[in-house]
């Protein structure tokens, strides 16, 4: 098998599939299938994505099937980089990390507004009237809300609709 890519190629592929496996190029036969380095399938979108950046290609990344080694895709490389006589494109500069967003301080506790209500004697209480306990129908607006605020208990606010009759 003749080498028809330049060594520099092949060089530059290695180095890429090292850092897509995170190993140093070093330890990557290129005679060795992309399999049998670790390379899943994931991987394989993330170093063809990386070529194809580096290159300028369109390579989709099952191509890898084809070209099954380093060597058999530095050709293709070569060859498909050849036909446009462009040198490598360099690699993109790393985007940094977006600063983080700073924790917002502690959220202040809800106060409502004091909401006068009238505290009336039980239904029955010595010296109450019994026209005290004949609320109008705009007090039984406000008998509601004052349960709904926590204000009266559901308990007392049945004891005052029981006393109007």
């Amino acid at each position: 098998m003749t080498n028809d890519y330049p060594a520099d190629v092949l060089t530059d592929l290695v180095a890429m599939l090292g850092d897509a496996l995170r190993i140093g190029p070093e330890k990557i036969d290129p005679g060795q299938t992309f399999r049998s380095t670790g390379l899943d399938s994931l991987l394989f979108v993330e170093f063809v994505a990386a070529v194809n950046a580096r290159y300028g290609l369109h390579v989709p990344a099952t191509d890898l099937h084809d070209f099954p080694t380093p060597e058999s895709f530095a050709r293709e490389v070569a060859r498909a980089t050849s036909g446009a006589a462009t040198a490598p494109v360099p690699a993109p500069a790393p985007v940094p990390a977006p600063a983080p967003i700073p924790a917002p301080g502690p959220i202040p506790a809800y106060t409502p507004a004091p909401t006068p209500v009238a505290v009336l004697p039980a239904p029955g209480a010595a010296g109450v009237a019994p026209a005290v306990w004949q609320l109008p129908d705009d007090d039984l607006d406000v008998l509601l809300d004052a349960v709904r605020d926590d204000r009266l208990t559901v308990h007392e606010a049945l004891l005052l609709l029981a006393g109007r009759g």
